[in-house]
Order: C-alpha cells, then sequence, then structure tokens
C-alpha cells in the first residue's frame, strides 16, 4: 500500500485559496487560523484508504493529510506571528482552537468530533502513535512538528499579553491555567 505524503492537488488548491484571502477584513485572521488548525489534524481523524479499481489491477492506496499537516502547522504560526498584537484571537478563543486545551481523552483508536480543531495537541499527546511524517522517514515526525509549531505560539503569545486590556489579560491568564492543568 503505498502512502500520499505531500499535499494533492485537491489539498494545495484548498492552501492556495486560503492564501487568497483578504486577511484585512475583521474576523478573517480567526477564521483562517481556525481551518488551517483543523487540517493540521486531517492526518490523527480522516485519513482513509483508497478502494482499487476491480478492472485494474492497481495497488490499494491511502491517503493520510499528512502533507497538508506538515504544511498548516508551520502556516499557522506565521499568520499567528502576524496577528499576534490582536485582542480578537486572545478573546475568540482562536489562541485556544490553535494549542488545543480542551480537555479529551485521546487514543489512537478513540477521536471525538470536538478533536477536529486541536492542531497541536493532538500530536503532541499521541507522539509516537503519529503517522509516518513520510516515506523515506527523514522528515521531522509530526508530534515535534507541533511540539515547535505550540512553543513558537506560546512565545509569541505571552509577551503581548502584557500590552492587552485587563478583559483580554483575565481571559488569557484562564486559558493559560487550564493549558498548563491539561499538559501537565
Amino acid at each position: 500500500m503505498s502512502m500520499i505524503s505531500k499535499p494533492i492537488e485537491p489539498q494545495s488548491v484548498v492552501l492556495d485559496t486560503l492564501s487568497s484571502v483578504d486577511l484585512s477584513v475583521p474576523g478573517s485572521p480567526s477564521l483562517i487560523m481556525r481551518d488551517l488548525s483543523e487540517y493540521a489534524t486531517l492526518p490523527f481523524i480522516a485519513a482513509f484508504d483508497v478502494k482499487p479499481y476491480s478492472e485494474v489491477q492497481t495497488p490499494q492506496k491511502r491517503v493520510t493529510y499528512i502533507g497538508i499537516s506538515k504544511k498548516t502547522m508551520p502556516m499557522l504560526v506565521e499568520l499567528f506571528e502576524r496577528f499576534k498584537s490582536s485582542p480578537e484571537i486572545y478573546v475568540d478563543g482562536t489562541l485556544e482552537t490553535i494549542l488545543a486545551v480542551r480537555r479529551h481523552k485521546i487514543s489512537s483508536f478513540i477521536f471525538h468530533a470536538d478533536l477536529r480543531r486541536q492542531a497541536y495537541s493532538i500530536p503532541m499527546k499521541l507522539k509516537y502513535d503519529c503517522p509516518v511524517p513520510s516515506k523515506s522517514g527523514k522528515d521531522l515526525p509530526l508530534w515535534k512538528t507541533a511540539t515547535q509549531c505550540f512553543l513558537k505560539c506560546i512565545a509569541l503569545a505571552t509577551p503581548n499579553l502584557k500590552q492587552m486590556d485587563e478583559g483580554v489579560i483575565l481571559s488569557s491568564h484562564i486559558f493559560f491555567v487550564s493549558m498548563i492543568e491539561y499538559y501537565l
């Protein structure tokens, strides 16, 4: 069975379309970051086998979404970096969606629909149960990519919180406390 580990054409079209969205429209950065968060989880919740055609003997293929995940994790960090000073992304749950501090039991066998918007926590929690990131095995494991991106987002978010008003700071404080509890 062969695996597809780079974004296939329809996935690339989706990413190209997201890149063309006007991010100056209020709310659009948050929506795009939430979508990218969901795409980063696809290898864990949506991979599937493509059945071979009966007329032609072709090897079975597996659509893994690993390529789109590898591409969206760093894109998410870049987009967050562009809008890190926007109070909106701290108040509307975007940061929480990216870093995914929702309390769910995560196992390699059971996934809940809510997990699709937990960009970095799923691969970090699964660690060695993550899908192989490439056919050659030379790419960084998905859990390491997720961990690096997670830490970059934390490093970008914390200094900006000092400059926010009290409502954003209180909301973020509650968020960070729950995040610490989640990962401990």
